[in-house]
């Protein structure tokens, strides 16, 4: 179904709004952006209804968006991180990125994790979004990693631009965040 300048705008009904859909699926479009051909439609039938150039504008659905913000890093992802982080002689963001998966601490807490705030076998969070301190039990992983830890000079903007610089250059997924490293803990 074309709706298009050469459709008669008062043959426009929920026969031709669903062929429309049909046609926008058959073509794969993403759901939001069947959602923005829909709400064009949606705007110019509105528009035609108010300067009386149509007796009703006909129900127009939105198509169901899964939400898909929340990314978790696979294990192939995750290495690729880390070969670029070594490569690059990025050994901060390396640290990060270990620390965010295997504890799902936030990254503001991240930078100020040093041997200070691990203590038997946990790591210490005193200062933190929610203002609650909590601790977190070491895995296998970030215990071996502990004597290469090393303290933090890089500040979360610093952080931030470092991970988004190291997410284009893999050409990664663009949903990875900083946040993601805690979402895959």
């Amino acid at each position: 179904a074309n709706i298009s300048g050469k459709t008669d705008i008062k043959k426009i009904g929920m026969k031709l709004v669903n062929k429309y859909i049909t046609a926008l699926k058959s073509k794969n479009y993403k759901p939001a952006t069947i959602n923005a051909n829909l709400s064009l439609l949606r705007n110019l039938l509105t528009t035609a209804y108010r300067k009386d150039l149509i007796d009703k504008v006909p129900y127009i659905p939105t198509y169901k968006i899964v939400q898909t913000k929340q990314k978790i890093l696979s294990e192939a992802e995750e290495k690729s991180m880390l070969e670029w982080c070594r490569a690059n002689n990025q050994q901060e963001l390396r640290q990060i990125i270990i620390i965010g998966v295997n504890t799902g601490v936030r990254i503001s807490n991240i930078l100020d994790v040093s041997l200070e705030t691990i203590d038997n076998g946990y790591l210490r969070v005193w200062e933190n979004k929610t203002d609650t301190a909590y601790s977190v039990p070491l895995n296998k992983k970030m215990k071996d990693f502990l004597p290469e830890l090393q303290p933090f000079t890089i500040n979360y903007q610093q952080a931030y631009y470092l991970f988004n610089k190291m997410k284009k250059e893999l050409n990664l997924d663009t949903r990875i965040t900083p946040h993601t490293l805690r979402h895959t803990f």
